[in-house]
């Protein structure tokens, strides 16, 4: 399911600019052992095989398994070590309990895990003409390397990287979601805990020289817990909530190279972040083909980061909090059955936050928070007996802040990748998309979509 625009008024955590919502599979208690299994052979040494098992437990308990291996050799030639890059291996597998002892009562607990290593992305040399690297590999076109290096070099398949590049993934996490019904509606339940981290190595030169290397290693946990309710009183149609979150993060960067003189210097930050908000929404059926809705998210958060820059001897503490409230209005109105027109204002909200990378106490932040108006109007259309739908949709969105990624080097020439508040900036587009159902299992689908997108106003050096 894909949602555009700021959501914040039906789920627990908010967002700018729209949800994909995924559901994956459920166990069914009391169902029958069944399941799936499916293996895939490419090229360049792809081998992957999926399989889901549906195990019967009891009639009020359901289990579900599924798992995933993939593994492949990679699709790029490293001239200077001889080896391939781009080889990954993954493992991840998940298991689904689904417990229904009543008609009024369930829960659903998910626990995932995944785990990756691979040589990660690989670099190449892109360097101009009179640029501190151009010289050092031949995919440059430089001069100083014969013609048949140069040819060679010309396949963006082959790399010249003297440092193995390294990218390990390891992920877990657990979700259990309970719904009870009651008197004034369904109360549901969501508490999820992820632990991530993750190892990088890179090499940023690309070639042959031990010129500029990095090796990022993060840590990341988060709590979050939510509570809605959910139900009908007369016309209108609700959903209210609380959502709270924390979550915190350590990450270090080292680097080293001739860039450094040789030496290996550290970057090294945290991060813990809290933050609650309380959200509705209430559609209201004004007439048998007329519905209004009103909704609204007061949002609050609170960040303390820590930093100890490039070269410095210390870390500094820093601690802000934003909050926000962002209200949503919307209409919609059936024509017939299969003819329907809806038209949506909202207003979204992104907290502020802090550079982990940041390469001085000044550019450390905080940025400021971002606001987005979004307005949107469409039209849903199901013809021939509903075997063809038909929607179109204009929407702009007008954000103030917007925070995006800045380059540069700092006062004392150590070059860092930072956050920063751009301005004011706008979003306009149109889609349109249909959908042929054409029986059998056969589904045709088109979609044509005009986008343009632009600063307004823009403080940034990009």
């Amino acid at each position: 399911e894909i949602l555009r625009g700021p959501q914040g008024t039906l789920y627990g955590r908010n967002t700018i600019g729209g949800v994909v919502s995924v559901k994956t599979k459920r166990a069914a208690p009391g169902q029958a052992f069944g399941g799936q299994v499916q293996g895939t052979l490419g090229d360049n040494g792809r081998q992957e095989a999926r399989v889901g098992l549906d195990l019967p437990v009891h009639e009020t308990v359901g289990l579900r398994l599924s798992g995933l291996y993939k593994s492949y050799k990679g699709y790029n030639h490293n001239l200077t070590t001889g080896r391939r890059e781009g080889d990954n291996e993954v493992l991840s597998g998940r298991a689904t309990l689904s417990f229904e002892p009543n008609d009024q009562f369930d829960a659903t607990l998910v626990a995932d895990f995944d785990h990756e290593k691979g040589s990660g992305a690989s670099f190449r040399n892109a360097s101009l003409p009179g640029q501190v690297y151009y010289n050092l590999s031949p995919d440059t076109g430089s001069p100083v390397f014969s013609a048949a290096q140069r040819a060679k070099a010309s396949d963006v398949r082959n790399v010249y990287g003297n440092t193995p590049v390294v990218a390990k993934i390891n992920t877990w996490g657990l979700a259990l979601t309970m719904n009870y019904d009651t008197a004034l509606g369904t109360l549901t339940s969501v508490t999820g805990y992820r632990e991530f981290e993750d190892t990088v190595q890179s090499d940023y030169d690309g070639t042959a020289v031990n010129f500029f290397l990095a090796l990022r290693e993060q840590t990341h946990q988060q709590f979050s817990q939510e509570l809605r309710l959910g139900g009908e009183v007369g016309k209108v149609t609700y959903v209210v909530g609380a959502y709270y979150l924390n979550q915190s993060y350590d990450i270090t960067n080292t680097q080293s190279g001739l860039i450094y003189s040789g030496a290996r210097v550290a970057q090294v930050a945290s991060q813990e972040n809290a933050g609650w908000a309380l959200f509705g929404q209430f559609d209201w059926a004004a007439t048998e083909k007329l519905t209004l809705t009103a909704g609204g998210r007061y949002s609050f958060e609170e960040k303390e980061f820590r930093n100890r820059p490039l070269f410095f001897a210390a870390s500094r503490t820093y601690s802000s909090d934003w909050d926000n409230f962002s209200p949503k209005l919307g209409a919609n109105y059936k024509f017939s059955d299969d003819l329907m027109a809806y038209a949506s204002w909202s207003k979204g909200f992104r907290s502020g936050g802090y550079n982990g990378r940041a390469a001085s106490y000044t550019s450390a932040g905080p940025y400021g928070a971002e606001t987005v108006d979004s307005l949107e109007a469409g039209l849903k259309v199901d013809l021939l007996e509903r075997r063809v739908r038909l929607n179109g949709a204009v929407f702009s969105a007008t954000y103030k802040n917007m925070q995006t990624g800045a380059q540069g080097l700092t006062s004392s020439g150590v070059y860092e990748s930072i956050v920063t508040n751009a301005g004011k900036a706008k979003i306009d587009g149109a889609e349109a998309e249909a959908i042929l159902a054409l029986g059998g299992g056969w589904r045709v689908n088109a979609n044509l979509a005009y986008l343009d997108a632009r600063f307004d106003k823009n403080f940034t050096d990009l």
